[in-house]
C-alpha cells in the first residue's frame, strides 16, 4: 500500500514557552474597554452627579429675604417691614457635614472600582476564553489539514483499486467530524468576539494570541498572598467605607440634636417712625431628631456586622479559588506529561501504518484519542488561568 508519505508530513503538537504578548495584547483590550464601555461610562456620570449633590451638603441654607407692606388707616399711614435671615446649622459649622460629605464622595469611587473590578474581570475571562479558542483552532485545523490530506490519499487509492471502500469510508467519516469540530470552534470564537465587542461599547476587538500568560502563577503562599489581596481588595476597602460613612452620619445626627440658630437683620417703617435691628430665632429638634438618631446609630452597627461578614466571604471565597486553581494545577500538570506518551504512541501507529503493518483505521482512532487529549488539555488550561483571574482580579 503507497500511503507511507502521508505520514511523513504529519506536524505533532510542539508546546512553545508562554510569552508575555497574551498579557500585554489582553491588558490593551482591558484598558479599552473600561474607556469605552457603556455600563462604567455611564456609571462615571452618575458619580460625578453625586459628587455635586454632596458639595451641596457642605452649603450653608439660603439666607431669606423678607420684605411686608401693609396698609394702614389714612390717619396712620402705610407700613413696611423688610428682612434678611441665615439658618445656621452647628453640623456644618463644626465640619460634620462636610467630612460626612467627603466621606459619600470616597465610597462613590470605592463604588465605581468595585464596578470596575466585575466588569474588566469578566472581559478578561471572555479574553482568556478567546485564547483558548484560538489556541483550540491552531490545533483543530492542523488535524482537519491532516485527515483532509488523508482522505483525499484514500479516495485516490480506492478510485485506482488499491484500499477497498471500508478505509475510504473511515476516512472520509474522520475529515467530516474534524471539520465539524474546526467549524464549530470558530462559531464559539466569533461569538465570544461579539460578547467582547459589546462590553467594549460596540467597537470590535481582535485578539489573535494562541498561549496563555507565562507570568501568570499560582502564588505558593496563601496566606501571604491573601494579606496584598485584602489591602488591594475594592470591595472590602468599600464595606470598610461604609462604616465611615455611617459613623459620620452618627456623628452629624447627634451634632443635629443641638438647636438651629437664625440670625437676620430687620427694619420696620411706619410713617413718622422707623425701627431697625437684630432679629434672632431658635429651631427646637423635639420630634424627629431622637429617631433619626436611633435610625444612625443602628445603621452603623449594622455596617460593622456587614463590614465582618464581607471579611470572612471573602476569605473563604478566595480560599476555595485557591484550592481550585491548586487542583487545576494538578489536574494540567497531568495532562501535559500524558501528551508526550501520546505522541510518541501516535507516533509509533504512524510508522507501522506507514510500512503497511497497522490499517487505516487504527491510526484514525489514536489521532481521535490524542486530539482528545489536547483539547482537554487545553481546556485545563483555561480553566487554570480563569481560576488566577479570579484571584487577582484585585490587581485590575
Amino acid at each position: 500500500m503507497k500511503i507511507a508519505y502521508i505520514f511523513s508530513g504529519i506536524v505533532l503538537t510542539a508546546f512553545s514557552a508562554m510569552t508575555a504578548s497574551a498579557q500585554d495584547e489582553v491588558g490593551g483590550i482591558l484598558t479599552c474597554i473600561e474607556q469605552n464601555n457603556r455600563e462604567l461610562s455611564a456609571l462615571r456620570s452618575r458619580i460625578e452627579a453625586d459628587k455635586y449633590g454632596y458639595k451641596a451638603e457642605k452649603a450653608l441654607e439660603d439666607p431669606e429675604f423678607g420684605f411686608d407692606y401693609l396698609w394702614g388707616n389714612p390717619d396712620q399711614g402705610n407700613r413696611k417691614d423688610f428682612s434678611i435671615t441665615q439658618t445656621l446649622d452647628l453640623a456644618l459649622l463644626f465640619g460634620s457635614k462636610g467630612k460626612l460629605a467627603n466621606t459619600r464622595a470616597e465610597l462613590s469611587d470605592l463604588e465605581y472600582r468595585v464596578e470596575r473590578q466585575r466588569i474588566l474581570l469578566e472581559a478578561n475571562k471572555l479574553c482568556l476564553e478567546i485564547i483558548y479558542r484560538n489556541a483550540l483552532d491552531r490545533e483543530l485545523g492542523r488535524n482537519l489539514a491532516q485527515t483532509d490530506s488523508l482522505k483525499t490519499l484514500m479516495e485516490k487509492l480506492y478510485n485506482e483499486g488499491n484500499v477497498g471502500r471500508k478505509d475510504y469510508g473511515e476516512a472520509a467519516l474522520s475529515a467530516t467530524l474534524a471539520r465539524s469540530e474546526y467549524s464549530r470552534n470558530r462559531i464559539e470564537r466569533d461569538n465570544l468576539l461579539t460578547a467582547l465587542a459589546g462590553m467594549n461599547g460596540g467597537e470590535p476587538v481582535q485578539l489573535t494570541v494562541n498561549e496563555f500568560a507565562a507570568s501568570e502563577m499560582l502564588p505558593s503562599d496563601f496566606e501571604g498572598w491573601y494579606a496584598e489581596a485584602e489591602n488591594g481588595s475594592p470591595v472590602l476597602a468599600y464595606v470598610a467605607k461604609q462604616v465611615n460613612v455611617s459613623g459620620q452620619a452618627l456623628k452629624t445626627e447627634k451634632i443635629a440634636n443641638a438647636p438651629k440658630l437664625t440670625a437676620g437683620y430687620m427694619s420696620e417703617l411706619v410713617t413718622g417712625s422707623e425701627f431697625r435691628g437684630l432679629t434672632l430665632g431658635v429651631t427646637i429638634p423635639l420630634w424627629s431628631v431622637k429617631n433619626n438618631v436611633r435610625q444612625a446609630r443602628a445603621s452603623y452597627e449594622a455596617s460593622v456586622k456587614y463590614q465582618e461578614d464581607a471579611a470572612a466571604r471573602y476569605y473563604t471565597a478566595m480560599l476555595q479559588a485557591y484550592s481550585r486553581a491548586r487542583g487545576l494545577l494538578d489536574v494540567l500538570t497531568e495532562l501535559e506529561s500524558s501528551m508526550a506518551e501520546a505522541e510518541t504512541t501516535l507516533r509509533a501507529v504512524e510508522q507501522r501504518c506507514a510500512l503497511g503493518e497497522a490499517p487505516i483505521m487504527e491510526y484514525l482512532v489514536e489521532r481521535s484519542f490524542y486530539t482528545s487529549l489536547l483539547t482537554n488539555m487545553l481546556e485545563a488550561r483555561l480553566d487554570y488561568h480563569q481560576a488566577l483571574a479570579e484571584l487577582n482580579a484585585f490587581r485590575l
